[in-house]
């Protein structure tokens, strides 16, 4: 985003396009829509199954094929909640 408050900026980042990818154990478990820049960012919500071993987190180009194809897993993490004691 900090290349559309630069005026040569501004005509690069309109090529940008990316998918994010979460894989689980090797297996697809959420996938973005085509990402392009000034976009909110987009938010996982997936549920991590008992005894899974692998996460990988993957940008890939959206479509375009531009050499400007940038991704960030800006703040990227991971909420562990626990049973309840009932």
């Amino acid at each position: 985003d900090y290349l559309n408050d630069i005026n040569t900026g501004r005509e690069v980042t309109r090529f940008p396009t990316v998918v994010f990818k979460v894989f689980i154990d090797g297996n697809l478990a959420g996938e973005s829509p085509v990402m392009r820049s000034s976009q909110w960012a987009w938010s996982f919500h997936i549920p991590i199954p008992p005894g899974s071993r692998i996460i990988n987190l993957v940008a890939t180009g959206g479509g375009v094929n531009s050499v400007y194809d940038y991704a960030d897993w800006v703040d990227a993490g991971f909420i562990k909640k626990h049973a309840s004691a009932e």
